[in-house]
C-alpha cells in the first residue's frame, strides 16, 4: 500500500509539474510585448516593457500577470496605473505568483506599460493575457507554484529537526546508522530551505536581505540538498564511498560561496547543480533498480518529469535547472522514506527499557524486536578474566573496561548491527549480511583494538544464523567457550 500512494503521490506531482510551466506557453488574448523583456542590472532600477493589445469592443475584463521576474512591477494600462507592488526599496518575491488585475480596455488599440523593478536578472518571460473569468487559472497556478511549495517548506524543515533530534537522542546501540539519520535531516532541511525559491511575499524586505540573504541561502542549499540525499542514499546501502569526497566539496562550496555576492555565488552553483543533478538521478535508477520495479517507475517517471520541463524551459528561452531538482528531490524524498522504515521502526524500541545504563548499548531484551535473515552472523563475546579484574582494581574500573569495549564494538561494526550487552561481561553483536569470514574478520580488529586500549583480551564464538536465534547464540557461546579454553591452555603453557 505505501508504494502504491507514492507511486501514485509522484505521478501526481510529475503531471502537475510539468503543468506549472504552461505560463510560458500561448494563451488566447495575449497582450504583445514590444521590445526587450530581459535585462541585467548592477544597481536596483525600474525598468519599462512596453504592450499592445487590439480590442475589439470596450469592456472591464482581468488583465493575468504572470512570471514576472523581478522584485517590484507596477502595471499602467491606457495611462492609468492599475497596480503595483514592490519597488523603490521594498523587494517583493512575485517571480512564481499570478496576478489577476481588474482592468477597464477600450475598443481599438491599448497601451500596456509594465515597469519592473530590481537587480540581476530582470525579465518578463511569460507574457501576460487578457481573461473575463481568471480565477481557475490563477488559483491553479497559484497552488502549484507557490503555496504546496510554501507550506511543504516548514514540513521539510520539522522533519529534518525530527531526524536531526532522533540522531541526538538516540543512544549509542541502537544498532542503526546515525550517519545515515544525519545526512538525511540535513538534506531535508536543505530541501525546506531551497523550497524558499518558490515563496511569494509582496513588499517582503529590502533587496539587499533578499538577495543577500534569502535567495543566496535558497541557491546554496540547493547544492546541500543533492550532496546529503546522495550521501544518504550511499549511507542506507553500507557504502560510503564517493560521498567520501562529494560531501566535503559541496560543503567547501557553500561556505566559500557564502562569501561571494549573490550574482556570483549563484553563477559557481548554477555550473555545480547540474553535476549533482546528474549524479543524484543516475543513482536514483540504480537505487531503483536494485530495491524493486516501483523504486524504478517512481524515478523514470521523475526522470521523464525533469526532462520535459527542462526541454520545455530551453525552448522558450529560460532553461533552467530548477524543475529538475525540484523532481529529483521529490523522488528522492519518497524513496529514502520507503527504505528508512527500518530505521524510523528502531526509534520506537529505544528507550531506557532495552538500553543497558552503564555501557549505552542495547541490552538482552531488544532480541524480541530483532529481525535477522539467513547470511548474518551472531557473535558470543566474553571478557577473558573480568572477575579477576573486578577482585584486583575494583568494580569502577571493571566497569570501565565493559564501557570501552562497548566502544570499541560500536567503532567497529555497521549501523545496521547491533551491539548487545547479554550480561555481566558477556556481550552480544549481531552482523547483517555479514557470514561467518566476514564476521571473522570484524572480530579480530575489535579483539585487537580492546587489546590495545585495555590491556585486557577477550574471547568469542560466531555462528551463522540459520532461523533461529536461540539456536545461534548457543552455538555462538559454545564457540567462544572453545576459544576461552585455547586462550586459557595457552597462558598455562605460558
Amino acid at each position: 500500500m505505501r508504494k502504491f500512494l507514492s507511486l501514485i503521490l509522484i505521478s501526481v506531482y510529475t503531471v502537475f509539474s510539468i503543468l506549472s510551466w504552461t505560463p510560458y506557453l500561448h494563451h488566447k488574448n495575449e497582450v504583445l510585448l514590444i521590445g526587450r523583456t530581459k535585462f541585467q542590472l548592477e544597481k536596483p532600477k525600474w525598468v519599462v516593457v512596453k504592450g499592445r493589445y487590439l480590442s475589439g469592443e470596450s469592456k472591464d475584463t482581468f488583465l493575468v500577470l504572470r512570471m514576472v521576474d523581478a522584485q517590484g512591477v507596477e502595471v499602467i494600462v491606457n495611462g492609468k496605473t492599475v497596480f503595483k507592488v514592490g519597488g523603490d526599496g521594498a523587494a517583493s518575491k512575485i517571480w512564481r505568483a499570478t496576478f489577476p488585475v481588474s482592468i477597464h480596455i477600450k475598443r481599438g488599440m491599448n497601451e500596456f506599460t509594465f515597469k519592473i523593478w530590481g537587480k540581476y536578472d530582470v525579465s518578463m518571460p511569460a507574457q501576460p493575457f487578457l481573461s473575463d473569468n481568471p480565477w481557475l487559472y490563477a488559483f491553479f497556478m497559484n497552488t502549484i507554484q507557490t503555496i504546496i511549495p510554501m507550506a511543504l517548506s516548514p514540513i521539510f524543515i520539522a522533519m529534518g529537526v525530527f531526524f536531526l533530534y532522533a540522531v541526538l537522542v538516540l543512544p549509542k546501540g541502537e544498532g542503526r546508522d546515525r550517519r545515515t539519520f544525519s545526512y538525511f535531516s540535513i538534506s531535508i532541511l536543505s530541501t525546506g530551505t531551497f523550497l524558499l525559491f518558490y515563496f511569494t511575499f509582496p513588499n517582503f524586505s529590502n533587496i539587499d536581505f533578499y538577495y543577500g540573504v534569502v535567495n543566496k541561502t535558497a541557491a546554496l542549499s540547493t547544492i546541500l540538498m543533492l550532496v546529503f540525499f546522495y550521501a544518504t542514499f550511499e549511507s542506507m546501502n553500507d557504502r560510503f564511498k564517493i560521498s567520501r569526497l562529494s560531501v566535503p566539496i559541496g560543503v567547501l562550496s557553500v561556505v566559500i560561496l557564502a562569501f561571494f555576492d549573490y550574482k556570483y555565488s549563484v553563477e559557481v552553483a548554477t555550473v555545480l547543480l547540474p553535476f549533482f543533478t546528474a549524479s543524484m538521478a543516475v543513482t536514483l535508477i540504480f537505487f531503483a533498480i536494485k530495491y524493486g520495479y516501483t523504486l524504478l517507475i517512481l524515478s523514470m517517471l521523475t526522470l521523464i518529469a525533469s526532462i520535459v520541463q527542462y526541454l520545455i524551459s530551453g525552448l522558450l528561452g529560460t532553461s533552467v535547472v530548477l524543475p529538475a531538482i525540484t523532481s529529483i528531490t521529490m523522488t528522492a524524498f519518497i524513496m529514502i522514506n520507503m527504505k528508512l522504515r527500518d530505521y524510523i521502526r528502531y526509534m520506537g524500541i529505544a528507550n531506557l527499557s532495552r538500553i543497558d545504563a552503564l555501557t549505552g548499548i542495547y541490552n538482552r531484551k531488544v532480541l524480541s524486536e530483532v529481525e535477522l535473515k539467513v547470511g548474518d552472523s551472531v557473535v558470543f563475546i566474553d571478557i577473558n578474566k573480568f572477575k579477576m579484574l573486578n577482585d584486583t582494581f575494583g568494580h569502577d574500573y571493571g566497569d570501565e573496561v565493559l564501557r570501552i569495549l562497548s566502544q570499541v564494538i560500536m567503532e567497529n561494526i555497521k549501523g545496521k548491527d547491533y551491539a548487545i550487552r547479554y550480561g555481566g561481561d558477556e556481550f552480544l553483536v549481531l552482523l547483517r549480511n555479514c557470514e561467518r569470514d566476514c564476521a571473522d574478520e570484524i572480530m579480530k580488529k575489535i579483539a585487537e583494538d580492546f587489546k590495545v586500549r585495555s590491556k585486557t583480551t577477550i574471547s568469542y564464538g560466531i555462528s551463522d544464523y540459520r532461523g533461529d536465534i536461540e539456536r545461534a547464540i548457543k552455538v555462538a557461546d559454545e564457540r567462544m567457550y572453545e576459544m576461552k579454553k585455547s586462550w586459557e591452555g595457552l597462558k598455562e603453557n605460558l
